[in-house]
């Protein structure tokens, strides 16, 4: 899976997979797992989902595997271990296979949500959770899921609404060990609101 454009190029993103799922019918909004349920009970309508993306032209459609871990997937759905990352390796394929089927121009981003969105508080939209971790923490919990997504070969990682620098850092540093891994990352910030740490107001993302 190759990706090349011009620097003028504007690139169109999917987006509200969650909403696009919940308007489908699917009762996923206080599913621990958001859509990432559809990857063990509703592959149907994730297809179906991930299809009008494509067909309406997106250049980039993402993973059902913002808010899904190996432990998530263990403890919510009473999977084993090995399961468990089939099911996050196997979410690259199901968007790839919509693609090809499609016929498009169109790459697949593995998505990753931050640490906050496996609290399921709403923590990854102030980042409260910060200051009780460290770079090498933050390391540690994203390295299994990002392995997992990086041997089904995506175009990109996406790392999506990260709400602070620390973590920011340590998904940087973490990217080191996976050199031929292309990646964004993307943030969620909002004004006079301190992300990162309670002490220092230069920490912002």
């Amino acid at each position: 899976m190759s990706y090349t454009t011009k620097n003028d190029k504007v690139i169109l993103i999917d987006g509200g997979l969650g909403t696009t799922l919940h308007e489908y019918g699917l009762a996923i909004l206080d599913d621990p797992l958001w859509s990432g349920r559809t990857l063990v009970n509703a592959q149907e309508q994730l297809v179906k989902a991930h299809r009008a993306f494509v067909q309406a032209k997106c250049d980039i459609i993402s993973t059902a595997t913002y808010q899904v871990t190996v432990d998530s997937l263990m403890k919510h759905h009473q999977l084993s271990h090995e399961q468990a990352e089939e099911i996050i390796f196997n979410s690259v394929k199901i968007a790839q296979n919509v693609i090809d089927e499609e016929r498009a121009q169109c790459s697949v981003a593995g998505s990753i949500g931050p640490y906050g969105a496996m609290l399921c508080d709403g923590s990854e939209f102030n980042g409260w959770y910060t200051d009780s971790m460290t770079i090498e923490k933050f390391k540690d919990w994203h390295r299994p899921r990002l392995a997992i997504l990086a041997r089904a070969e995506p175009t990109f990682i996406a790392f999506e609404t990260i709400p602070s620098k620390k973590e920011a850092e340590a998904l940087a540093e973490l990217l080191r060990e996976f050199p031929n891994v292309k990646a964004w990352l993307s943030f969620n910030c909002q004004v006079n609101i301190k992300r990162s740490t309670k002490k220092q107001n230069d920490d912002e993302p």
